[in-house]
């Protein structure tokens, strides 16, 4: 698994050269999973079928931290209870929040099974939303090995910055 592969969103885009969509793709890497997922995510809004795949993987037990931009500054459109509720529900859950004093976390990175040898990591503009998994003209590349492994380490890195979110 050397090759990089890219998914993409939007009408203009969709089908185009056989590739895949970034719902599928997200889709079919969460359910790789057997480990671990490390996910960042700048903006988050409700959408049936990213919260439907986000509560199957929680059912795996294994640890999934996800980090959000400034989560308390955000009203989510109601999308906090929904994520209090899975955090309760499945203890392998964390969320945490970047709220640094400049800039932000912009980066929409997820990463599989980081440090065991067959890490998966998918790096895209768009945000954990109905329109930036679905509709909006997106883009995202999957890595593998060395290169997944490193967008892991940054995750780590980024991860000591950043504080607990209340179940």
């Amino acid at each position: 698994m050397s090759d990089n592969s890219i998914s993409v969103t939007g009408d203009f885009w969709l089908g185009t050269k056989n590739i895949d969509s970034i719902l599928n793709t997200l889709r079919i890497v969460l359910n790789d999973a057997k480990h671990s997922v490390k996910m960042t995510a700048y903006s988050l809004t409700y959408s049936k079928e990213f919260f439907d795949l986000l509560e199957s993987v929680l059912k795996k037990e294994f640890p999934f931290t996800l980090i959000i931009n400034r989560y308390e500054k955000e009203d989510f459109n109601g999308v906090r209870s929904l994520m209090s509720r899975l955090m309760k529900d499945y203890p392998n859950f964390v969320v945490r929040t970047f709220d640094p004093d400049e800039g932000d976390l912009h980066a929409k990175i997820v990463v599989i099974d980081h440090q065991l040898g067959d890490c998966q990591a998918l790096i895209g503009s768009a945000n954990l939303s109905w329109r930036g998994i679905a509709k909006n003209h997106e883009l995202l590349i999957k890595t593998f090995g060395d290169s997944a492994d490193t967008v892991g380490d940054l995750f780590d890195l980024i991860l000591k910055k950043t504080s607990g979110v209340p179940k």
